[in-house]
């Protein structure tokens, strides 16, 4: 049975481009068997497919399977699967660190695998600070993705590599966001898979028989291209990319884009890195456009100091397109209303080609600041609200 195994949808996961009944539509075209939804801290692309079950009309029977790949605070991205007819509200409560969302799953009988293990930046568990002060941890893991279709062939190497050493199973997944990764990864099991309970089961009893993919290739050609491109030119900026975030943070991709400052700026563009809940604050960061790339995608995200997420967004979402950057060398975004609590507070920052597949560059914990708030109100989030008694 041909299944993929990480497949995020437009209807759970905010960055993906594919409604999963189109997603569903593609892989039954390719030969596929089924899918484990997978989307980001959500189960709302199984919801949908539950509504639409009955409506669909395939050319052959397809299983749509649940699973929810989960950004823990500390460990990066994982992939979890419960049985069927457990109540699995909890996982989409943010904010679990790796071990506490280990010792839900597997009470519960369910099971964990390890993301993109060598991926990019803080979302593989190997870039993590956990990951790196924690290596005995990689044995509570029940499986490992050793292909990934929007990882390098190097990663998924190194993956492998990690699977064999803990004698984990080896799965294959898309990790598709857009409609042309759909189908990119297969893994094949050797017995049927009607539902949750049987991939637990397959995973447990190694039912796995087979997994592989491939990496779209004008995605690596150009990958390629870009990191060639870098490592020629690495001497000349290798000072200057570094020197406002420094050489210790986890920082990663090609180098076509980069950043070289950030600050952080009040209503009246003043220096500033105090605030209080709900002023306003401005966000700047100067890069270099070395290749005199035409458009691009910025993303920003705030954690709280214990990496617990709580915002993210992508200049494609807030502005319906790509930014036009040739000729341009400063990246702005404006809070004008920062709804945050008491807490010290990080930013990370990527920039990346217009289909989101190229990593230009991308820095984790680029800049700190602090929110002060007096009034008693306690959590990580300052909700305005309006109270009243009939």
């Amino acid at each position: 049975m041909k299944l993929d195994m990480h497949c995020h949808t437009k209807e759970g996961s905010i960055d993906a481009k594919v409604p999963i009944q189109e997603y569903i539509t593609k892989l039954v075209k390719e030969g596929f068997d089924g899918m484990l939804v997978t989307d980001h801290n959500s189960y709302d692309g199984y919801r949908k497919f539950e509504k639409i079950a009955k409506n669909l009309h395939l050319e052959k029977p397809f299983t749509v399977l649940k699973g929810i790949e989960y950004d823990t605070r500390d460990g990066g991205h994982v992939i979890a699967v419960l049985p069927d007819c457990i109540n699995d509200a909890f996982m989409e409560i943010r904010g679990m660190t790796l071990a506490q969302l280990e010792k839900i799953v597997h009470e519960r009988g369910g099971i964990l695998g390890l993301a993109h293990p060598y991926g990019p930046g803080f979302f593989a568990f190997t870039n993590t600070r956990f990951g790196k002060k924690h290596n005995e941890f990689l044995e509570k893991f029940d499986f490992v993705e050793t292909f990934n279709a929007c990882t390098r062939p190097w990663a998924n190497a190194c993956a492998d590599n990690l699977a064999g050493c803990l004698h984990k199973p080896k799965v294959a997944g898309s990790d598709a966001h857009k409609m042309r990764v759909v189908g990119a990864a297969y893994t094949e099991f050797t017995q049927k898979i009607a539902n949750n309970n049987d991939l637990i089961r397959a995973i447990k009893e190694g039912w796995v028989q087979a997994q592989g993919g491939s990496v779209l290739k004008e995605m690596e050609e150009e990958r390629q291209r870009l990191i060639h491109e870098a490592q020629k030119n690495k001497e000349n900026d290798i000072e200057d990319r570094d020197s406002f975030c420094g050489k210790k943070v986890i920082r990663s991709g090609s180098g076509e884009v980069y950043f070289t400052n950030v600050t952080l700026k009040d209503k009246e563009e003043k220096l500033q890195n105090v605030y209080k809940s709900h002023d306003f604050m401005q966000v700047q960061y100067d890069f270099v456009n070395k290749s005199d790339i035409e458009e691009a995608v910025f993303s920003v995200r705030i954690y709280k100091d214990d990496n617990t997420h709580c915002y993210g967004t992508t200049s494609d979402i807030e502005c319906n397109d790509t930014i036009k950057i040739k000729g341009k060398n400063k990246f702005i975004v404006d809070f004008d209303d920062l709804c945050l609590l008491d807490g010290n507070y990080m930013i990370d920052v990527d920039v990346k080609d217009k289909t989101g597949d190229i990593v230009y560059d991308s820095i984790h914990d680029t800049i700190r600041f602090d929110v002060i708030n007096e009034d008693g109100r306690t959590g990580v989030c300052a909700i305005r609200t309006s109270w009243k008694v009939e």
